[in-house]
């Protein structure tokens, strides 16, 4: 995480904007992948939409000042997909 450009970033635009412009990209990868589902070839795109969110995710992450509780909550969740894919794989063995 490039936390000093985030907090410049954060500076010079306002939380306020940066919160907005997050929602906006998610808004933009979750067009790309409709259109990735419906048969487009746009895996650039995808690509392209993805690293916007991310970047904006881990300034969200920082404004909000809760890097560990984010985290935790990342691992918990990861741990019930790895449940779920356990339970799914054996009971088709």
């Amino acid at each position: 995480m490039d936390i000093d450009l985030y907090v410049r970033a954060i500076a010079s635009w306002g939380e306020e904007f940066q919160r907005q412009l997050a929602v906006g990209e998610l808004n933009e990868l979750a067009a790309a992948l409709t259109r990735y589902n419906l048969g487009r070839e746009n895996s650039d795109e995808v690509a392209s939409e993805m690293a916007d969110v991310y970047i904006m995710l881990e300034q969200v992450e920082l404004m909000l000042g809760n890097m560990e509780q984010v985290e935790a909550y990342r691992s918990k969740k990861l741990e019930r997909l790895r449940g779920r894919l356990e339970e799914r794989e054996h009971g088709r063995n």
